[in-house]
């Protein structure tokens, strides 16, 4: 198998492994297309292709029968009773239908099904499930898995009422996948308000938009009054933690996420002399000459 990491970070493709003139070994990675193409778009620049995706994606999603759920429950649904109450009690039957050790193998179907894969993968994936020995799906696909249980949660919560029938929730229930290469998630949208924290835990975090900006807000004007010390000192010495006086949702995460900060915070940084700094860059002098031949080597 070659699983997908889920622990907090992107996965990050296009490595490539370089040794430099000393010996050192080191993995090198040149912007991907997908960071160019963020820089482009950030800059305003879409090409006619991508708009053509980009368009034809919300189109897809918009079209997308959210009512047709609503009948098929209304059709299994005994009159005058209600499946479910809470978007926690849809997750708990989600989880009872694709976690069944009985139905694994249906399970499998149903992903490879519902995230549209062609045959041969379907054909591949199915074979390689039996070698490893027909294991549960959320430990031999465990992101697909998780996909799975937030479009199937979206889906019958839709059906059962429990989330609203807007055409867009379809498009923002995806950011949802992004959840395990996340330490902390925050939005502004209620589909996200709603959904988002029955996918987190202790390393994985959830903090409502409006939060992060009360903290962030706090912290600005906090640097903001020691100006002066910031120019002295410089962001990466006065303000590489956030202040210990002070107390915002900021600190909070970083409690979660990091929780030896407050020791590191409390001590004295190292002071960057220039005389220092010529000694680092020179260290780091035969890493920068590799990447720069590799660089070169794949741009022909």
């Amino acid at each position: 198998m070659n699983p997908v990491e889920m622990r907090g970070v992107p996965v990050v493709g296009g490595g490539q492994r370089i040794t430099d003139a000393t010996g050192k070994v080191g993995v090198f990675f040149d912007e991907s297309p997908e960071d160019r193409a963020l820089r482009r778009w950030m800059e305003g620049g879409f090409n006619e292709q991508e708009r053509r995706h980009a368009t034809g994606y919300r189109k897809r999603a918009r079209s997308v029968d959210l009512e047709a759920f609503v009948r098929a429950t209304k059709a299994i649904q005994p009159k005058g009773t209600k499946l479910a109450e809470t978007l926690q009690d849809v997750l708990a039957a989600v989880d009872a239908l694709i976690d069944n050790e009985a139905t694994q193998f249906r399970t499998l179907n149903l992903a490879l099904e519902h995230f549209d894969q062609p045959l041969h993968i379907r054909t591949h994936v199915k074979k390689h499930w039996v070698a490893y020995g027909r294991q549960p799906i959320r430990r031999f696909l465990p992101y697909t898995h998780h996909c799975l249980r937030v479009s199937t949660l979206f889906y019958m919560g839709v059906g059962l009422s429990v989330i609203p029938r807007r055409p867009t929730n379809v498009i923002d229930m995806q950011y949802l996948f992004y959840l395990p290469f996340c330490m902390v998630f925050t939005s502004a949208d209620k589909l996200h308000h709603d959904m988002a924290p029955l996918f987190t835990n202790a390393t994985r975090l959830y903090v409502p938009c409006d939060e992060l900006q009360a903290g962030l807000r706090t912290l600005a004007d906090h640097y903001d009054a020691h100006g002066d010390e910031l120019k002295v000192q410089g962001s990466a010495r006065f303000a590489r933690y956030p202040p210990l006086e002070l107390d915002t949702v900021i600190h909070r995460l970083y409690d979660q996420t990091m929780p030896t900060w407050r020791k590191l915070a409390a001590e004295t940084p190292l002071e960057i002399t220039p005389e220092l700094n010529a000694r680092l860059m020179e260290q780091m002098r035969p890493m920068r000459e590799a990447m720069e031949r590799a660089r070169r080597q794949r741009e022909g």
